[in-house]
């Protein structure tokens, strides 16, 4: 259905297959995020991962303001990470982490940074490195009650306690 709505908003139809060639609007970069999220949701990891990367590759190239990048960059870049994590790839997952903690620093925009924690820990947990895992994930725990998002820091309390027995 997203990819029917971009075939409407585009004059001459949306080739999905063409997204790192292409110019995306906001509401354009909006709808393949979500296209890539449900691509990799329904077991069509590949294709979602693809799409991820085509998605990033158009923002870097035909966003040169940074400023007007960024509303979308970091959470594009949350995604494949997450996503990358899940599939199994988690260093590559880390370089994604790294860069969107990065520019939300840079910019001021804090709210993906829990986010970002949470799969630098997960990498981390899935490396061996238990110890330091636990205060990204504390992080992460924190920063999601802090912006009101409690069934994340539930979440985030649940998976400590089942992979770390630690409680918080």
């Amino acid at each position: 259905m997203l990819q029917e709505v971009l075939n409407i908003t585009r004059r001459n139809g949306f080739d999905i297959g063409q997204v790192a060639n292409t110019r995306l609007s906001y509401y354009d970069i909006l709808a393949v995020n979500q296209v890539a999220n449900s691509l990799c949701d329904s077991g069509k990891m590949r294709e979602g991962l693809r799409l991820f990367e085509d998605l990033l590759k158009s923002m870097d190239r035909f966003y040169v303001d940074e400023h007007e990048k960024i509303r979308m960059y970091t959470t594009v870049q949350f995604n494949y990470s997450t996503w990358l994590g899940r599939s199994g790839d988690y260093e590559e997952s880390m370089k994604f982490v790294q860069v969107g903690e990065e520019m939300d620093v840079k910019h001021n925009r804090l709210k993906v940074l829990p986010g970002f924690a949470v799969n630098r820990a997960c990498a981390m947990l899935e490396f061996g490195d238990k110890a330091k895992c636990l205060p990204y994930f504390a992080l992460a725990y924190y920063s999601s009650g802090l912006l009101g998002r409690q069934k994340d820091a539930n979440n985030i309390k649940n998976h400590v306690k089942k992979h770390l027995d630690v409680d918080f």
